[in-house]
């Protein structure tokens, strides 16, 4: 294990609007909450890992988006924790090619899948190289150095909206494979 191996920045888009840059320092996870103003409509919603130059990765799980004001239009993001799609992972697995997690039943307002590109894979509770455990669940997605993870998401109408998603390093007491 390398040092600092818990330290990764990714920003959060909305098309390419820029949410929020965050920047995951520790083992623990963190929540993080942005509340923003969009117009109805089709966007893609973005994590993205930026490269500094060295090996660093993130694990994030609990996406959720939801109108501030509409609570009962519920999360617009589909397998917000990972959790679908991922049969077949015993431990951790890199995606090889550009990749899609599939979600079994689409519910209102947002497709069925993340696309993933770059060092992105699944992490899975109890594995030894990204965090001890996800948040919630039994899986979750990790995105090291440049990797992305997208969804196409329709707000349903014009106003104020909440993203929060759980996120945290990687563990740097822990064997890392690069």
């Amino acid at each position: 294990a390398g040092p600092g191996y818990g330290n990764h920045e990714m920003q959060v888009f909305l098309d390419e609007r820029e949410l929020t840059a965050v920047t995951t320092t520790s083992t623990r996870w963190t929540t993080k909450n942005v509340v923003f103003r969009a117009a109805a409509g089709t966007y893609t919603l973005r994590f993205a890992g930026i490269d500094r130059g060295v090996d660093r990765a993130s694990t994030l799980d609990c996406v959720s988006l939801k109108a501030v004001h509409q609570p009962a239009f519920g999360n617009l993001v589909a397998n917000p924790g990972f959790e679908e799609g991922t049969t077949g992972i015993d431990g951790w697995k890199y995606f090889e090619t550009e990749t899609t997690i599939n979600y079994g039943q689409a519910a209102f307002a947002h497709t069925d899948v993340w696309v993933c590109s770059g060092d992105a894979g699944i992490t899975q509770d109890g594995n030894a190289t990204w965090a001890d455990r996800p948040h919630v669940g039994n899986y979750a997605l990790f995105l090291q150095r440049t990797a992305r993870a997208e969804q196409t998401i329709v707000l349903p109408h014009d106003g104020l909206y909440r993203i929060s998603f759980h996120a945290t390093g990687r563990d740097t007491k822990r064997s890392v494979v690069t």
